[in-house]
């Protein structure tokens, strides 16, 4: 399943590329081997995407890459997904990065748990890739 924020077309227009360069995304989840793995599929599917195994850890590989997007799992310990969002946005470098909540919680638990402009999307782990891959850069089509 995958649902986009309304707000997500304004940012977008917000976030005009110059560059023909490919998407730059972190993937952030507590368990080393679906990170990675969903980092190669992006990698396949034409992205540059870099993995990240905690809240901190992505919060930093944002600030170090200069990523248009972020996939954030929701149950991670430590710095949870929402202090790592609410990180995010309250930085002027990197508020603008689009977050896509990436869980296989339902997106009844997500909305419920989280204020609105937390994130901008909602992917259920497991969809296959190529629409994985067309989700996010519908955001940075002209």
């Amino acid at each position: 399943m995958l649902m986009l924020d309304n707000r997500i077309r304004r940012l977008a227009g917000e976030v005009k590329r110059m560059d023909t360069s490919p998407l730059r995304i972190v993937v952030v989840d507590d368990n080393e081997l679906v990170a990675d793995a969903v980092s190669a599929t992006l990698e396949f599917e034409g992205f540059q995407s870099v993995p990240a195994y905690s809240g901190l850890d992505g919060i930093a590989k944002c600030q170090e890459h200069e990523v248009h997007a972020i996939l954030l799992d929701i149950s991670m310990p430590q710095c949870d997904r929402f202090a790592t969002c609410r990180q995010i946005r309250s930085s002027a470098a990197l508020r603008n990065i689009l977050i896509i909540a990436y869980t296989a919680l339902p997106p009844d638990f997500v909305c419920a748990h989280s204020i609105p402009g937390d994130f901008d999307g909602y992917c259920q782990k497991g969809v296959p890739a190529d629409e994985l891959a067309m989700f996010v850069a519908s955001w940075f089509a002209s």
